[in-house]
């Protein structure tokens, strides 16, 4: 994630009119040391991906495949009902993306909610970081319960990203084709896909903070699937691929402070998994 501003998401709680989140992004990871590996025994039921830590990400990722290789990464989820504090402003993203893990551009999309004194919001979205931030879709409604799907893919003759989003349960669907602005068009490498739970940041004149993780309970994804050279397969079952964990800022190398964490997948075929909410940092 690049720190932005989330100005604009603050201006969106309570003015249903305003739908686009001009400040708000979600991008690259944020990497503890840059992507610490964590010395873990892996699970002997399933050949492990590669355990990252980050500030801001967590989920499963596969990355370094050959530049314009990942043309597709789609994903289902079913959409928490997040518990809001009774003061303070909390977040939580839920997205499937290409790009992002080793580049600074990401094109993605996905559901949001948002905890604003004990109320929450949701919302569907899209984004091209970053030549835009967030874009919420005012045509679509999501609801805690709602069984969502996201999916990006990559037109590599024309150098264009297809992102469509839906909300099964409440039968809506959007679908907008864009591209990288031509600053940044070469700055993706189409390398990576991701299914990511994500926190954003907001920037101040000295630099950006964190913000705090609304409490999801647990996302659980259903499917989480990529098109790698032309081979349709779970995230997960590339190589290479990372399992990330969402750490506090205040982590060390002796103690570190877990905010999400997934498990393993349930299903390598889809490569279904829960990631469950640890702390607000």
């Amino acid at each position: 994630m690049h720190p932005r501003s989330v100005w604009g998401l603050l201006a969106l709680l309570g003015i249903g009119a305003v739908m686009v989140l001009p400040g708000v992004v979600l991008a690259a990871p944020a990497a503890a040391g840059g992507h610490l590996s964590l010395s873990r025994e892996s699970t002997p039921t399933f050949a492990q991906p590669g355990q990252f830590l980050s500030y801001n990400w967590a989920g499963y990722a596969t990355f370094d495949q050959a530049n314009g290789s990942v043309t597709h990464v789609w994903g289902a989820w079913v959409e928490p009902a997040v518990t809001c504090p009774a003061k303070g402003v909390t977040y939580a993203a839920f997205w499937v993306g290409i790009d992002g893990f080793t580049t600074d551009a990401v094109e993605q999309d996905g559901s949001l909610a948002v905890c604003s004194h004990g109320a929450a919001s949701y919302y569907a979205w899209w984004e091209l970081f970053p030549t835009n931030a967030i874009q919420v879709i005012k045509s679509m409604t999501v609801s805690p319960g709602d069984h969502m799907t996201g999916s990006v893919v990559y037109h590599r003759a024309l150098n264009t990203f297809t992102m469509t989003v839906s909300d099964l349960t409440a039968g809506t669907t959007f679908s907008i084709t864009g591209a990288q602005a031509p600053a940044y068009a070469l700055n993706p490498l189409e390398n990576s896909a991701e299914c990511i739970q994500e926190r954003p940041a907001e920037i101040t004149s000295t630099g950006f903070t964190l913000l705090h993780l609304a409490d999801f309970g647990t996302v659980t994804f259903s499917s989480c699937m990529a098109t790698v050279s032309h081979v349709s397969s779970g995230v997960g079952n590339f190589a290479p691929a990372a399992l990330i964990y969402m750490i506090s800022l205040r982590s060390t190398v002796t103690h570190i402070i877990y905010l999400a964490s997934p498990g393993g997948p349930t299903n390598l075929a889809k490569w279904s998994f829960t990631t469950t909410w640890q702390a607000a940092a």
